[in-house]
């Protein structure tokens, strides 16, 4: 994890301040208005939240690639189960990053060699939770986002570095999703029909990730079911499955979604594909209903989560989710 560390350290070492990349007459306008919008996010979200700022934003690392860094992802041709790896301190994750797109491929070459399945998702923003002796910067790779989008981005970061639970990504990427949703129909202050639109155009996004995670898991189920599991075989219940139901069962709900782009039709799909859309959704109906039941604003939504994970520390309990489902009875 050398690389990883050092990638990291050179991101941050290489950030300048924003106020000298806001006077540089080579950074571009747009560039420049990102800036200030990134700056505008995060002083609303501290103090809606009334946390103290800190320092995280407020350098700009400009990058010389659109992605910041690249994430493998890896599962056995048997099962549809990420390969999990362990970071001191934050704890496990299911995929492992890096900062040359280089270096991803010679990983995913080795894990293929192993015998695993890979995928690699290029990531143009993520979180160090602020747990290293520096704070995140802007990165470059911001850019490519809408406002609306942007302004999502950052609260959903900046949720990272107020709260967050060890070794439950899902939970901690859902939860974060839906409070940087929220927040950002209060900053950009939408009407009741602005707010329709986005989250149809969510919803349709939303439905499309519920539907692989779906299929994701009936796949599962034939591999377990059949009773001489080998890799050959598997390979063959993959490929019929993905020709016979998957595309098919995809394209019909694009289609009923009017959907522009049905990007589950490009590229080859595999155990890690799989997997990599398996994380990230499964706790938002969740983190929602929660929500809609105590009735409060996020900031008293965001204190009660706190307040239930002291709960949880104290119980013994091993999953977080498990026991706020238990606590809310539901």
């Amino acid at each position: 994890m050398t690389e990883q560390g050092i990638g990291q350290v050179s991101l941050e070492w290489n950030g300048e301040d924003n106020e000298k990349i806001l006077m540089d007459p080579d950074v571009k306008e747009e560039h420049k208005g990102k800036i200030r919008k990134i700056e505008a996010y995060k002083e609303f979200f501290y103090n809606y939240f009334n946390r103290e700022q800190t320092p995280i934003y407020s350098e700009t690392t400009m990058l010389d690639s659109e992605a910041v860094t690249y994430l493998v992802i890896a599962s056995k041709k048997t099962i549809i189960e990420p390969l999990m790896v362990s970071f001191p301190i934050v704890g496990e994750f299911p995929y492992l990053g890096f900062f040359k797109k280089k270096s991803a491929k010679s990983y995913e070459r080795k894990l293929e060699k192993d015998g695993f399945a890979t995928y690699i998702r290029p990531v143009y923003a993520y979180s160090t939770l602020n747990k290293l002796p520096f704070y995140d910067n802007i990165l470059s790779s911001f850019f490519v986002y809408s406002d609306q989008d942007l302004a999502e981005l950052i609260f959903h970061e900046l949720t990272h570095t107020v709260f967050f639970v060890k070794d439950e990504v899902e939970f901690n990427e859902s939860f974060a999703e839906y409070i940087g949703r929220e927040l950002s129909y209060k900053y950009f202050n939408y009407s009741s029909n602005d707010m329709l639109q986005i989250d149809r155009r969510k919803k349709g996004k939303h439905k499309l990730m519920e539907h692989i995670a779906l299929k994701s898991n009936e796949l599962n189920k034939l591999y377990k079911n059949e009773k001489r599991l080998s890799e050959s075989i598997a390979e063959k219940i993959l490929e019929e499955f993905v020709k016979t139901d998957f595309e098919p069962s995809v394209k019909k709900l694009c289609m009923n979604l009017k959907l522009k782009k049905c990007w589950p039709l490009n590229g080859t799909w595999n155990n890690a594909k799989f997997a990599a859309f398996m994380t990230y959704t499964k706790e938002q109906k969740l983190i929602a209903t929660i929500h809609n039941k105590k009735k409060v604003n996020l900031k008293k939504f965001l204190e009660h989560i706190e307040k239930r994970y002291e709960e949880f520390k104290d119980s013994g309990d091993k999953s977080f989710v498990k026991f706020l489902k238990k606590k809310e009875n539901l």
